[in-house]
């Protein structure tokens, strides 16, 4: 994602004839800082009157090649050295529009948000560009290359209150005599039926964004996101207007993941967009997520925790099994050891085939979740009884294929489970281990 580092001029958006100048910094770790050579009122430090609460702003600003909204803005410092003279304010955001200055009450009003991800074209199996080449038959002489890019056409699909598709995305830098390059792939777009908040929206990007994280095993980064609203308008072809798509700018996770970044090939995903059902797939996940987001939530734990924390990661994990079992049976009274066994069973013979004896795994995961829990030691099961950090995988694929049953993930992709690298490594251990 883009940083940001400007010096503009900046005012409240309910205030717009004070303004100020001041400079605007984003970074997707660190998020968004707005830092005044001024105030914008009189408002005192907060470190040095206590009680003294200052108000949440929406603030608008002309910065570098920008017009820029700052929302949910809160002060995090305020000095007032010479009265009079000189004043500094710093405000922390929640969220930075780029290319609007968004109304204070058009907030609710956005329709759409189109996300760019790391793996997206990737799991989706979108276009690849075509190299071409013709040659002199007598000579062999190169006479003609050409690199040609077609999108596919795909028809969007229809959920009850939002219309979903891919759309492409491609620019050509650095033509010149001597060389050229050619970005593409493709961007996934949320349209809603009617007005949405941009909280709302930014909830759906990111459960889309979880979706693909347990898809690809791997943390899944938002490269860019987009909204638009159908009051704020810009010139199209042919004497048209459209609606302005204005950049958003967030700190999508507040964790960096517990793995390094690396580019996920597309044979090591676990399921694509296809094997989920396509577009409709992703619909699906959206309706579903309304009641398994603690799960998903849980689960992610394992990707976006930092790997050193091994109990944390475990305890999350299991309680991300806990949860799916409970609602997935309706049945609240089951004990634990019952539910891992009733989601082993969900899986199917690729999970059970997996750890071998799946009573036993349960016994040893119930028990090393209690050592955990309750700071204590037992060892019941202890020659059966891998490194922690092992078992916690063991759970997490667990709760993914329980959760690919549900979302009907084909029976291809789920047998094709067995033939992963994630579970080819861990398969010898298991079977050391989980053997009565």
């Amino acid at each position: 994602m883009t940083t940001i580092d400007a010096n503009g001029i900046f005012w409240d958006a309910d205030a717009p004839e004070h303004q100020v100048p001041g400079r605007l910094r984003f970074d997707s770790q660190a998020g968004i800082e707005l830092a005044l050579t001024g105030a914008f009122d009189d408002v005192p430090d907060t470190d040095t009157t206590p009680g003294v609460p200052i108000p949440a702003r929406q603030i608008h600003g002309v910065a570098g090649d920008g017009i820029y909204t700052l929302l949910g803005c809160g002060s995090s410092n305020y000095q007032y050295r010479l009265p009079g003279v000189f004043q500094s304010q710093t405000f922390l955001a929640q969220a930075l529009l780029k290319g609007v200055h968004l109304a204070p009450s058009d907030l609710a009003g956005v329709t759409s948000i189109a996300i760019q991800s790391r793996h997206l074209a990737s799991w989706a199996d979108y276009a690849r560009a075509v190299e071409e080449h013709d040659y002199d038959e007598r000579s062999g002489r190169l006479v003609e290359y050409r690199l040609s890019y077609r999108p596919p056409t795909e028809d969007p699909a229809l959920n009850p209150d939002a219309e979903i598709s891919l759309r492409p995305t491609f620019q050509i830098s650095g033509a010149s005599s001597r060389q050229a390059r050619l970005d593409y792939g493709c961007v996934l777009k949320l349209e809603t039926s009617g007005p949405s908040r941009i909280e709302d929206l930014i909830g759906r990007a990111i459960t889309i964004r979880n979706l693909l994280s347990l898809a690809i095993d791997a943390p899944e980064l938002i490269e860019s996101a987009f909204l638009s609203h159908p009051d704020y308008l810009e010139d199209g072809l042919h004497g048209t207007q459209r609606p302005i798509a204005f950049e958003l700018f967030r700190r999508w996770d507040h964790n960096p993941p517990s793995y390094p970044e690396r580019d996920v090939q597309r044979f090591d995903m676990l399921f694509t967009l296809s094997d989920l059902g396509g577009l409709e797939g992703i619909g699906n996940w959206l309706e579903l997520s309304a009641e398994y987001d603690v799960i998903i939530q849980s689960a992610l734990a394992m990707q976006f925790m930092p790997a050193q924390f091994v109990d944390a990661r475990f305890l999350s994990v299991a309680g991300s099994a806990d949860a799916l079992a409970r609602i997935h049976s309706g049945d609240a009274d089951m004990e634990y050891r019952q539910r891992l066994e009733y989601l082993g069973n969900l899986a199917g013979n690729v999970f059970t085939d997996w750890v071998g004896d799946l009573e036993l795994w349960s016994k040893v995961v119930k028990e090393e979740r209690n050592n955990v829990a309750h700071g204590e030691d037992k060892s019941t099961y202890q020659r059966y009884r891998p490194p922690r950090q092992f078992l916690s995988h063991s759970v997490y694929y667990l709760v993914i294929l329980c959760l690919m049953r549900v979302l009907g993930v084909g029976a291809v992709a789920i047998e094709g489970m067995r033939e992963k690298h994630q579970f080819i490594q861990l398969q010898e251990m298991f079977s050391h281990y989980f053997t009565s």
